[in-house]
Parts: structure tokens; sequence; C-alpha cells
């Protein structure tokens, strides 16, 4: 026990120099995490830091500069020194001299050398690359916008074809495999700074090392071993000098490759900004496409000019293949040896006999000959499959170009186009994943074969020095059969090297084709995308465009001076003039047209009498049928407002009807129109106002009073607006104007407030009453509809207005109306799964017993919790990639099409513009892998304390609260561990005591407290003034039993069953009362009791000594205590102490309870009582001239106590 108390004492003193230690260097912490900044602004620009990178790299380059004109001739002195000094020692060796210490000194001699001209190459090395980033950045501050890198891909022109939108695409793709080729680099130069930072400390401790052992040995050191040991240390001097340069090199090329990705993704944004700007500028052409047709035509002539060439030399070696098989089985019958790997590799056992090397070098150049002629066919067959993909992707260029041109002149218009469409693409985009994949597997067959064909040279080299060095045997057939055989080995030997070269070849071919279908790939993404938004924003061919709407105000201007001129043209008659002209025309009409006009007059007439009798008649049926009523009187109304007005209406037919009869100046028609706008205004204002007065004459037969007027309203507001719309629109369309949209812009907005004006005949109340309100879904949706009625009226109004044909965005509304629905229904969907995974889980963790839940193993609330946590995390990743692949946005999401997509997803950089070194390697993967060591370390660090302290703490019985210490810190250290090699394994250990230092220097201001209580915790477990179970008095309000204590407090339970949570520096900081502070017995609270002054003390003092004697829980040693304490005011003050065991501390209050009832009993069987207040109350009258005070005072109102 007293061993381990040791131990963790000095792990507290460790701490607190740990503690002590960092607080004093988060000054320095915060100065590199926190650099000084002179300039005031706060926030930066991204070009004003990389002005000032670019100074800080000038600098930098300036001090290397000076560095290396320094260090030239210091360098250029010592290699000559040391170039001396190894002629000198070589001479010495070459006179043979040579000896152990010559040779080790050469060999250092030469290191060093080495070492001078390694530094040299890497300085020159790390100039170059800090040029390299200081153009990067200067030309970068030229042009940040990147508008001169645009204007480079692509001049600016009104209009742009294909090919210009397909080389953009094409620097996209280039872009993207840049930044992914940068980030390789990134990594790996990372990796590369990692291990040259290794080997510096590798290199300096095994300095040490030698350095400890040369000093121990230093006064038996020879002279030689001295001269050994001072170009040792020369060595290492310089090594260091040169890791320390490797080091600056790497950094340098990190960040030079930094700022290369950086100029990448901008380079990239500027071609993806300057992408929708081409696309919506496109224009192709039927003469575009027969001229591309053209061109591929003459492309497939020439490949299958090419292809047939390759078919003839595949028949060609298919012939010698036969040849070479035949050969090669003949040999192989001949001696014997069967036709096996083993001779493509050399591998082959012989049998060291002057007949087995003729045969197996025959056998294995014969086979070689045979593998060459295989590889050259599989070459042809590599150079034949990328000539059918370079015709397929030219066809595929052609199909694109195709399809841009149907979609800029909207020749998809159909749902059934469109969709027939994005099924070819898909198809080819299945097959080109096919044939992608079985050329990957080719690449990987031939490099498979390559390197079999490498191993294979090695062995051929090995036999042939064993050949050669076995010419006892070799020679034993002759020197000609000997020269044979190494001609044979020299033709396997150049076979080999053949084939490796047609291999290299073969997987490079294949590499291209997967290149060149990868992009593919990416182009049939891009189409689809293209298609895909067509289906959504492509409008009709008749929906208004936004020139045509710039374009009302300038076409209504045209129209009025259009007419005006009509009126004021110089040899024309006034207006007046012109006005008699056209009335004089009409009669002149009329006159000519005079049987016309009788048959007209008599019409109206019949029309007139008609009119009569239907208004006579139908009064009667509205009258005699209740059935008919409202019919009838809708008829009456009708007629007896054309019977009113029957003069004015046929007028207007009269001059509609000579119009249409006879054609005159289009100038007439217009002014007819337009005059007809206010004229039938007028008369459709008297409709109202009649039908009005009909409707409140008969009683409000056909509309109720307040429904009545919300129609009257509504009807009066569309005839007046169409009145205005249709025949200005007719007036409009008689004026010489090529390509105006105004007349179909007038007819949309007819319709769509037609459609409005019909919506809006229905009030909030007609709507509401209709929903059945039965259910609580109707209930609730009635109250939804009486809450937000305004908000969904202007929704229904904006999807009606985006819907009509002439807007053209109706496919837009529809897909956002049903993806809107498609949302809500998979997040439901996901919730109700949640849910019912949340309720079933439970039932893993928690057993319930008679309504009470009850745990199911240790801790199970708590790993429900987490499991809960890791379940509304995973449906929330769920959701979010649904709704994403969904909703097609955002791009890196929708590309998400398998697990290898999704750590690639994971493993896409959080931080782009980073400012210290290795940020950029920050993803939601190296997140991950960081909280999957923690909590690898958190599971870790429970088994150690289950299975090793646990067994531990049940060998030694170690008391709870030192188990509890030791646990604590066990776990906290083992995830400190499991943080650092997560930190380690994501490759940011470099920045880990920064993050650390720079949480310390966060949260020091904010958790003092918690520190402090952190702090005193460890104090509390060492110094063990309390444990748990102890009971224990801070101050009168704060007492109670230790039930647990933390890293943060002590948690007290009290009497009366409440907790009480005590900082742990309040514990330390006041006194407190332990009851159980050390071992053995306590005593109770002293008891006095006051006993009347009649009593005999000592018979008392007998009394209570038998009281507490006669107890059971009174300890006997020691001894109680009676002792009489003091004379009282009423009688003797006794004291009572007794001493229990400290098993009963919970229990003292209970006891003294039982022996205060005792002591009374046995004072009143002893007839001894106890001390009682007595008052005398006296009372005097007063005297004649006596102050009220004295009065009172000898009246014996001032009560005297005995």
């Amino acid at each position: 026990m007293n061993r381990i108390k040791v131990h963790i004492s000095a792990l507290v003193l460790i701490l607190s120099q740990v503690f002590s230690s960092v607080a004093v260097d988060i000054s320095d912490i915060s100065k590199v995490l926190v650099p000084s900044v002179t300039d005031t602004k706060i926030f930066t620009s991204l070009s004003e830091e990389k002005k000032a990178r670019l100074q800080e790299r000038i600098q930098a380059r300036q001090k290397a500069n000076t560095q290396l004109d320094q260090d030239r001739v210091k360098r250029k002195e010592k290699v000559d020194r040391l170039r001396a000094q190894v002629e000198d020692i070589n001479a010495e060796i070459r006179k043979g001299t040579a000896s152990t210490t010559l040779t080790k000194t050469s060999k250092l001699l030469n290191e060093l050398l080495n070492t001078q001209k390694e530094y040299q190459q890497i300085q020159n090395k790390r100039l170059d690359v800090m040029d390299q980033e200081i153009r990067l950045l200067e030309d970068y501050l030229k042009d940040t916008n990147f508008q001169a890198y645009a204007q480079q891909l692509i001049k600016i022109k009104k209009q742009y074809s294909f090919e210009d939108l397909h080389i953009l695409y094409q620097q996209k793709l280039e872009k993207e495999q840049e930044i992914a080729a940068l980030t390789e680099q990134d990594k790996n130069a990372s990796a590369e700074l990692e291990n040259r930072r290794r080997a510096a400390t590798s290199t300096l401790e095994e300095y040490t090392k030698r350095r400890s052992e040369r000093e121990s040995s230093e006064s038996t050191m020879s002279p030689d071993e001295r001269i050994l040991w001072n170009l040792e240390q020369e060595l290492f001097e310089d090594r260091k000098l040169l890791d320390e340069l490797m080091i600056s090199e790497t950094e340098d090329k990190i960040s030079l490759i930094k700022t290369k990705k950086f100029i990448a993704r901008k380079q990239l944004e500027a071609i993806q900004e300057l992408l929708p700007t081409i696309r919506s500028a496109i224009t192709v052409k039927d003469t575009d496409i027969a001229t591309a047709r053209q061109d591929f035509e003459r492309k497939r002539q020439a490949s299958y000019s090419q292809r047939n060439n390759y078919y003839q030399e595949i028949e060609k070696i298919e012939a010698d293949q036969k040849v070479y098989n035949q050969e090669l089985e003949q040999l192989s019958r001949r001696y014997n040896i069967p036709v096996d790997a083993a001779l493509e590799t050399w591998t082959k056992n012989e049998n060291n006999t002057p007949d087995s090397y003729p045969s197996y070098c025959e056998m294995g150049a014969a086979y070689d000959a045979l593998l060459f002629v295989n590889r050259r066919k599989e070459l042809l067959k590599a150079q034949l499959a990328l000539e059918d993909e370079k015709i397929n992707n030219d066809e595929f260029l052609l199909q694109i170009k195709e399809t841009f041109s149907h979609l800029v002149n909207r020749q998809l218009a159909s749902n059934d186009e469109l969709t027939t469409e994005v099924k070819k693409y898909e198809t080819i985009k299945a097959r080109i994943k096919a044939s992608r994949s079985a050329y990957q597997e080719q690449q990987r067959t031939a490099q498979d074969s390559l390197n079999l064909q490498k191993r294979a040279n090695e062995n051929l080299e090995q036999f042939r020095k064993r050949f050669e060095t076995q010419t006892d045997v070799t020679l034993k057939k002759g020197k000609r059969e000997h020269n044979r055989c190494l001609g044979l080995l020299t033709s396997a030997s150049e076979s080999i090297a053949t084939q490796k070269n047609d291999l290299t070849h073969i997987v490079d071919i294949y590499g291209d084709i997967v290149t060149m279908l990868s992009n593919t790939l990416r182009q049939v993404d891009f189409v689809l995308a293209e298609l895909g938004s067509v289906t959504i924003w492509q409008r009709p061919v008749n929906a208004i465009s936004w020139d045509g709407a710039l374009k009302i105000v300038p076409d209504i201007k045209a129209f009025w001076q259009d007419l005006s001129s009509w009126f004021v043209k110089k040899d024309a008659l006034s207006l007046w003039g012109r006005i008699k002209s056209l009335f004089a025309y009409i009669w002149y009409a009329l006159f000519r047209i005079l049987f016309v006009a009788i048959v007209w007059i008599a019409l109206l007439v019949g029309i007139r009498y008609g009119i009569e009798y239907i208004y006579g008649h139908a009064g009667t049926v509205a009258r005699s049928r209740f059935s008919m009523r409202t019919l009838g009187y809708g008829v009456q109304m009708l007629t007896g407002y054309i019977r009113a007005y029957y003069i004015p209406l046929t007028v207007w037919l009269t001059f509609l009807l000579i119009g249409f009869l006879y054609p005159l100046d289009r100038h007439v028609y217009m002014l007819f129109y337009l005059v007809s706008i206010p004229y039938l205004i007028i008369m459709a204002q008297r409709a109202f106002k009649w039908f009005v007065r009909f409707n409140r004459y008969h009683d409000y037969v056909l509309l109720s009073r307040n429904y009545g007027k919300r129609v009257v309203f509504m009807a009066s507001f569309l005839a007046y607006s169409t009145i205005i719309i249709f025949f200005f629109r007719r007036a409009f369309m008689f004026a010489e104007f090529q390509r105006s949209e105004l007349p179909t812009i007038l007819l949309a907005v007819n319709f769509i407030i037609l459609q409005i004006s019909l919506i809006l005949l229905l009030s909030k109340e007609q709507i509401i009453h209709l929903i059945p309100i039965k259910t609580s879904f109707g209930e609730w949706l009635a109250g939804q509809v009486s809450k937000y009625y305004y908000l969904i009226l202007v929704f229904i109004i904006t999807i009606i207005i985006l819907s009509n044909p002439y807007v053209g965005f109706g496919r837009l509304v529809w897909y956002i109306i049903s993806h809107v629905i498609y949302t809500l229904a998979v997040l439901y969907f996901i919730t109700v799964i949640y849910r019912w995974l949340k309720g079933t889980s439970s039932t893993l963790f928690f057993v319930t017993d008679e309504e009470v839940s009850k745990e199911r193993f240790g801790s199970a609330k708590s790993w429900y919790s987490l499991f809960i946590i890791t379940l509304l995390l995973i449906c929330i990743l769920i959701g979010l990639l649904s709704v994403s692949k969904l909703w097609g946005w955002p791009e890196a999401i929708t590309r998400i099409n398998s697990f290898s997509d999704i750590i690639s997803w994971l493993k896409t950089p959080l931080i782009i513009e980073q400012k210290t070194a290795s940020l950029e390697s920050i993803s939601l993967f190296t997140l991950l892998q960081i909280l999957s060591f923690v909590g690898v370390g958190a599971l870790v660090a429970f088994a150690f304390n289950r299975f090793v302290l646990g067994r531990v703490f049940d060998i030694l019985l170690v008391d709870a609260g030192v188990q509890d210490a030791i646990s604590s810190i066990s776990r906290y250290l083992i995830i400190l561990i499991a943080a650092i090699l997560g930190f380690q394994a994501v490759g940011l250990g470099a920045l880990m005591w920064a993050l650390v230092g720079a949480l310390i220097l966060g949260i020091s201001w904010v958790v003092k407290e918690p520190l402090a209580d952190f702090l005193a915790y460890f104090i509390l477990l060492v110094q063990r003034p309390l444990k748990i179970g102890d009971y224990i008095q801070v101050d009168d309000e704060v007492k109670g039993v230790v039930r647990k204590v933390t890293a943060r407090a002590v948690v007290l339970r009290r009497k009366n069953s409440t907790t009480v949570v005590v900082p742990n520096t309040q514990i330390l900081s006041k006194p407190f009362a332990n009851w159980n502070y050390t071992s053995g017995y306590i005593a109770f609270d002293d008891i006095t009791i006051c006993v009347s002054y009649d009593a005999d003390p000592y018979q008392v003092r007998d009394i209570f000594m038998s009281v507490l004697q006669n107890s059971p829980y009174i300890l006997r040693n020691p001894k109680p205590i009676v002792r009489l304490e003091n004379f009282g005011e009423y009688g003797f003050m006794f004291m009572i102490r007794g001493f229990l065991s400290s098993t009963y501390t919970l229990d003292q209050w209970d006891i003294a309870s039982d022996l205060r009832f005792v002591m009374v009993k046995q004072l009143r069987d002893h007839g001894i009582k106890l001390a009682l207040p007595i008052r005398f109350n006296l009372l005097m009258q007063a005297m004649p001239g006596m102050e009220p005070e004295s009065h009172a005072r000898e009246s014996g109102q001032i009560h005297h106590k005995k």
C-alpha cells in the first residue's frame, strides 16, 4: 500500500511539473500559433496573403543565396583539402602499406567528399525550387482573377462552337488530373519530410551514442583512433548540416507543391466560371454537323486502313507462332523436357551434365523466341484496341455534338425524346465502364508478365554465370558446343530485353486507353448533367424569351408611333377630315351593300323581338317552376340587359361586321379596336350594375349577398382586364412588326389573370369549410390553411405563373414539387427507421421487470447513449446522402456510386487554403481515423482497468480510493497515447503539440477553476484526507457521507438523502471534520443535561455512567466520560461523551438519541428532576410622582428568574 502511494505521489509530482512547464511554455506556443502582427488589419485578402508569402520567399531566397556565396569559398577549400587527403591515402595504399586505419580513413574522407558534393547539389536544387515558387506567385499577383488565363484558353466571342466547349472541358479534366497528381505529390513529400526528420534524429542519436563511448575510452585511445574520431565528428557535423538542408529543401518543395495546387485550383475555378458563359452562347449549325460527320468518316476510313494493316501483321505472326510451336514441341520430345513456366523464368534445375546444358539452352532460347512472337502479337492487339477506342471516342464526340445541336435548337422538346437520349448515354456509360475494367485487367496482366520477364532476366544472368564458371562440365562437349550455348543464351537475353520493351509499351498503351475511357466517362457525365438540366430548365419553343420581355416598351412605342403617323402625314387631311372620310367611306360601303344592310337590319329587328319573347317567357318559367328558378332568372337577367342596351350593342356589332366583310386600311382596324376598349368597358360596367340590381330586386336569387360581392368584384376585374388585353392585342397584331413577342405575352397575362381570378373566387372560409375536420389530420390541415392562407395563396399563384406554357417553367415547378415530396418521404422513412431501431435496441441494454427497467450490464446507460448518438449520426449521414443524390447537389456527393467513392469523398481536404504545413491533409477521413484511435484507446483502457488492474486490486486488496485514482490515471494516459498515435497515423504528428498548446491556451482562461479542481483531485487521492464512505463536515450546511470523488468535485450524501457537490478546491482550502480519518472509533456529539440543584451530583453521575456502560454500542476502551461541566443558571450542567466503533459513524445520531431516552427514564425512576426555569411576576401600585420606568421596576413587572 505504501509503495502504491509513493508511486502515485511521484506521478502527481510529474504531472505538476508537466503543468508548470506547459504554463511556462504557453507564451512560446502562443507565439508560434499566433504570430506577431505588425499590420493593424484584422482580416487580409487572399492577394495580400500571397503578396506577403512572395516577400517571405524572396527574403528566404536572398538569405539562401547569401549563405551559398559565403559557403562557396569555404566548401571549395574543404573539397580541395579532402581530395588531396584522399589522393595521399590512395597513394599510400597503392604502395602496399594498406592497413585498417588507412582503409577507414579513406572511407571517411570519401564520405566527407560525397557529403560536400551532395550538399552543393541540394543547395542548388533548393534555390531552383524557391525560384519556381517565386515565379508562380509573381504571375498570380499580376492576374489574381485569372482573366489573362481565361483569354488564353478561349477568346471572348458572341457565339461559340461546340469545339470551344469541348476544348474548355478537356482543360477542366486536365486541371482536375493535375490537382490529383499534385495532391499525391504533396502526400509523398510530407512522408519524405517525416522520414528526413527521423533520419536526422537517428543520426543525432547514433552520434550521441558514439560520443559517449569515445568519451568513456578517451584515455586509452591511440593517435590513429583519435584521427578517426575527429574525422567521424567532422562527418557528423557535415551530415547534420546536410540533414538540415535536406529538411529545408523538402519543406520548400512542399510549399511549391501547395502553391502549384493553389494556382491549379484557381485556374479550375476560372474554367468552371467560363463554362456556363460558353455553354449558353453555343451555336451548332447543320453545316457544322455535316462537316463533323465528313471528318469522322475520313478518320474512320483511315482507321480501317490501319486496322487492316494490324490484322495482316497478326496473321503473319500467327503463322510464325505455328512454326515456333512445332519447333518447341520437337525439342521437348527430343530432350524430354516439358514445356512449362519454369522455361519462361529460367528456373528449371539442370543436372550439371555435359548434355543437360545444351538441351536446356536450346529449349530456353526456343521458348523465348516463341514468347517474343507472342508479345509482338499482344502488342499489335493492344495497338488495335487503342485504334478502336480512338475511333469510338471520335464517334462519341460526334454524338455529343449532335446532342448539343438538339439542345441548342430546342429539338428535344418532349419528355420521350429526352428520356431516349438519356438512356442512350447511360448505355454508352455502362459499355465504357465494362471496357475500362477489361482493359485494366489486361494492363495488370501485362504488368505481371513484365515483372515475370524481369525475374527471368535475372535468372538467365545467374544461369549464364554458372555456365561460364563450370567449364569443367560445359567444355566436355567441345569448344564449338560451348560457344553455341553461349550464343543461345545471348539470343535469349536479347529476346527477353525485347519482350520487356514490348510489355512496357503494352502497359503504356492500356494505360492510355484507360485514361481515355476515364475522360470519356467524365464527358458522358457532363452530357447527362446537361440533359438532366434540360429536363428541368428547358422551356417550350413558344415560351416567352427574356429578350421579348425586354422589348415590350419599345414595341408599344413603335405601335403608337405607327398609329400616330397615320394621322399626321404631310399629304393627308386633318384628323377631322380623316374621320369624315372614314364615315363617308362607311356610308359608301353601306350603300354598296344595301342588300346586306337590309338583311342585317331585319336580323337585328328579329333578334329584338326574340329577346322580348325570351325575357317574358323566362320570367314566367322562373316564377312558376321552382326547379327552373335560377336558370329562368339568369336568362331573364341576360335578356333584360340586352334589351336595355340593345342599340349600343348593335352599333358596335355593325361596325365589327363591316370590318369582317370588307377589307379596310389596317390603321382603321387598329383604331376600331382601341376605341372598342373604353366603349366595351363602359358596357361591361353597366352589365355588372344591371346584375347587382337584378339580383337584389329578386332577393339574391342568383348569388347570396356576401358571396355576390366577391364574384362581382373578381368577374369585373377579369372582364375589364380581358377587354383591355384582348382588344389591344388585336390592334397590335395589325401593326407591321416582325418577331414581336408582345401578343404572346399579352395572351399569357390574360390566361394567368383568368386562373388567378378563378382561384380567388373561393374565400378562405369556403376553403376551410371544404376540408373535413372529423379526423385529426383534417383538423390540423384546416388550422394550417387558416394560419398560412395568404402565404399558400402566394405560393399557388407563383406556381400558376411559372407553370403557364408561355412562361415555360412547368417542368421546373414539377421537378421542385416532386422532389420536395420525395425528400419529405425519405426523411420520414429514415425517421421511422430511427425510432424503430431506437425502441428495439433498448431491449439489448435494459430488461423490464414489473414495469421497472433495469440495466442488463454495467454502464448500460452510457453504452445505450453512445449507441443512440452513433445511430443518429448514421441516420443523418444516410439522409444527407439520399437527399443530395435526389437533388443532384453538391456535385461531390452525387458522384458517389460505391464504397470507394465514399472513401474518396471522405478524403477530400477540409482546409484548402492552408497556412501551415500538413493542414491540407485534414479531411473527414483523417478525423474519423483519429476518432477511431481514441475509441480503440477507450476500449483498451476499459479492458486494461477491467481485466488487468481489477485482478491486481483483487490480489493486493487495494483501497477503493487508490483503485479509482490508478484507474483514472491509466485511462487518461491510454486515451492520450491513442490520440497521439492517431495524429501520427494520419500524418499530423508535427501539429500534435501545437494543437495541445492551442487547446491549453484557449481553455486555460475558461477552466482555471476546473483545472485547479483537477489538480486538487490528485492531491486528494495522494494525501487521502477523505475517502469514499467517510463522514465529513465542512461547515454547518456542507456535511455528509462521501459517495464519490471525481476529477471535478466531491459528492456528499446528507442525512436527509440530499446530495451535495463540493468542488475539490473548496475541500482543500477550508478545514473540515472527518469522522473516519483514523480507523477505530469515534465520539458522538457531546450530550449536555442540566439537573436540578436538589439532586445528588454523584448519584446523577453514576446513573449516566451506568446507562453508557449498559449500551451495546458504547466502547469500553476508551472509557465513556461523564463530567460535571458547569454550575448553570438552573442546575448542574453534566456533559456525557461516549465512544463508538467507526462502523457506526452514520448511526451515531440514532445511538445518541436512544441514550437520551434512557437517561431521562432513569432520572425519573430515581426521582431526579431536570432543571426548569421559574419566573415570578410581581405587581406593585405606582406611587404618585414616580417615573414610569421606576414604577415598573418597583412594581415587579421586570421578570426575575429562579
